[in-house]
């Protein structure tokens, strides 16, 4: 029996499948060698590579839902080694090389792996100084060997070699495993930091995965075979990886890029096409606006004229296809005179705004290749001002909100229905229920509270974790942990967090808890509280021990006021080094885990106001009530 006629039904190995059916010859995949040449990886040649692989790793004695840790970045060997993975109805453990040894360790170990695979010698050399504490891996292999002197690893093109000579022995297991694999059979398992800062193993299994793969390239508007996508984010994350797998669903190209190559590779690629997080969209506005301002006074001047004329058209585009967020039923009275004040201008407009378009804002969609349709953004909020820009110059950005636990899409903007202020409308199969804090009733539109979500894109539950997983889901619902509504629109819009998990600009998930613990070790430091959910950086609201500022500032300690403390230049220097000497790499903390700004409140933090009867701080309490502040720390 040839594999190419297996029938593997609702598991992800189905869909290379019907690639290589399909489009055999078509290019599914494009990536730099070390010579910064494009290679191209043509479907078929996917599919033979992953036979080679996964016979290699047969060989190996790997079985059905082993579990095979996966220490490596974004590259095109990445989804190569998954789908031999998957092929095996083997179960992939991954992590970005940036992980520490220690975070290695309790994954390997807690995941029960039996082998690893690690991107290069750096991450070989983190792994190998912990093999001793880790009986059950009994095979080392490196996608790039150089430099590993020990014999028993395999290089990537080893396990090539490897499984050429022996597909034939294999070709009926891997057939029966194909076959074999069941929807419910985990298929990865992706950790993710607690709010104890012990990672938890989030178990997806082929059903999670299968429902964003058969629903999303429609909802995201792909058309089968023509799509082009850039890669650019981590893939162990969930996010980029169900990007590539719904890109694999729809036929389309994945181009594999980085930051340092990414102005240069998204004009030759030409994506339709791209995944990203806040901070990248983020970073091109800024770069646009640079360019403006080092301009001629003409060049700012069209430049302003075509941003507010696309503004203006943008808006009542939205308004009048009923596309501008509602978040309370609608007064008929206002829109009948909206709609007057735009059939009166919107035709005045439109000749200005045609002309500044083809003047000016082509030019800028040019520089993203020219041919972008949609990319969808997540890991955190877009900020308003760019999210409203790119979408008012015809670039349409998707923003859409899910979680590991979920695999990760709930919800999602489409192309026809970009409602800015929301994560768009949620996508099929996907129920959510908006439930007040205490998550006694379900709440109606418009009304916030926590969001709970039901389907098959539920995560099997934390591996080896069974009171967190029926903490986190009960009766078959999620509880995100996050708060939102839905709007009149049929939209969902994000407004906090109740769990304490901070995603930065970046995508980058930081836990505040061991940061807050370490700071409070300063004498200076009475409570803090870190902030920084949808920004670049971390910052912290502190009140101050003020006994040990009184003996540092020279004053009785019985009259010293906060007022003095908020005014002390040399009070703000202090806690300002206290910070940058207990959160450091030095002290075990990553780059995007530092404390990089903080503001003196005025008072203590209480009981029954900002805190709860176990003295935990109710995080959004004292983020509404500090809003102010910390706008003022990120201005």
């Amino acid at each position: 029996m040839n594999i190419l006629n297996a029938k593997p039904k609702g598991t992800i190995p189905k869909y290379l499948l019907d690639a290589v059916n399909k489009i055999p010859n078509n290019p599914a995949y494009q990536y730099r060698d070390k010579n910064k040449q494009w290679q191209i990886i043509t479907w078929k040649q996917m599919f033979d590579n992953a036979v080679k692989l996964a016979s290699a790793l047969a060989d190996l004695k790997i079985k059905p839902q082993d579990k095979i840790g996966f220490m490596a970045d974004n590259r095109y060997e990445w989804i190569q080694l998954d789908q031999a993975i998957l092929f095996n109805n083997a179960v992939s453990v991954p992590r970005g090389t940036d992980s520490t040894a220690d975070e290695m360790k309790y994954i390997l170990e807690h995941s029960d792996s039996v082998a690893v695979i690690v991107e290069n010698k750096k991450t070989y050399d983190k792994v190998h100084g912990i093999l001793k504490d880790l009986k059950k891996i009994k095979t080392i292999i490196a996608i790039d060997k150089e430099g590993i002197k020990d014999k028993d690893v395999l290089s990537f093109d080893d396990l090539l070699a490897k499984g050429e000579a022996l597909k034939d022995k294999h070709y009926k297991d891997i057939i029966k495993r194909l076959e074999d694999t069941d929807t419910d059979d985990t298929y990865t398992i992706i950790y993710t930091s607690g709010t104890t800062g012990l990672p938890k193993g989030v178990q997806q299994t082929h059903r999670n995965e299968d429902h964003q793969m058969r629903i999303l390239p429609e909802h995201l508007g792909l058309h089968y075979g023509n799509d082009v996508f850039l890669s650019i984010l981590p893939v162990w994350h969930t996010f980029e990886r169900m990007a590539e797998y719904i890109v694999m669903a729809a036929g389309g190209l994945t181009a594999y890029t980085n930051i340092r190559d990414l102005k240069t590779d998204i004009k030759e690629v030409k994506p339709t096409f791209m995944a990203s997080a806040p901070r990248l969209w983020e970073q091109i506005y800024l770069g646009i606006m640079n360019n403006v301002k080092s301009g001629s006074g003409v060049k700012r001047a069209l430049f302003n004229l075509a941003v507010k004329s696309s503004g203006f058209h943008g808006k009542a585009v939205k308004f009048l296809t009923g596309n501008e967020l509602r978040t309370t039923r609608i007064c008929y009275i206002k829109a009948l005179a909206r709609i007057i004040v735009y059939a009166i201008f919107v035709p005045l407009n439109f000749p200005f705004f045609k002309l500044l378009d083809t003047i000016v804002l082509k030019k800028i969609r040019a520089a993203t290749g020219g041919k972008m349709q949609g990319t969808i953004s997540g890991g955190g909020a877009l900020p308003r001002h760019v999210d409203l820009f790119f979408n008012n110059i015809g670039i349409n950005v998707l923003e859409g909100y899910g979680m590991t636990e979920s695999a990760p899409v709930i919800a999602a903007r489409k192309p026809n229905k970009v409602v800015v202020g929301s994560v768009g409308p949620l996508i099929e199969e996907v129920q959510v229920e908006i439930r007040s804090m205490d998550g006694d009733r379900v709440l109606g539109i418009g009304e916030k509270g926590i969001i709970w979500t039901k389907g098959p894109h539920v995560m099997k539950g934390y591996y080896k974790m069974p009171e967190k997983t029926a903490e986190t889901v009960v009766d078959g619902w999620l509880n995100t942990g996050d708060m939102g509504f839905m709007s009149y629109n049929g939209t969902l819009s994000i407004a906090g967090r109740a769990k304490e998990t901070i995603v930065l600009l970046g995508g980058e998930n930081v836990e505040p808890v061991p940061i807050e613990n370490k700071l409070l070790e300063s004498e200076y430091i009475s409570q803090i509280m870190v902030v920084g959910q949808d920004q670049k950086y971390l910052g912290a609201l502190i009140y101050p021990d003020l006994q040990n500022l009184a003996k540092f500032m020279n004053v009785d300690g019985a009259s010293i006021t906060i007022d003095q403390v908020q005014k002390d230049e040399a009070v703000k220097d202090l806690i300002k080094n206290e910070i940058k000497s207990l959160v450091s790499s030095q002290t075990g903390f990553k780059g995007f885990e530092k404390v990089v700004d903080f503001r003196i409140i005025p008072k203590a933090f209480e009981l029954n106001d900002e805190l709860t009867a176990k003295l935990s701080m109710k995080r959004h309490v004292i983020t509404d009530k500090y809003q102010k502040l910390i706008d003022v720390m990120y201005k």
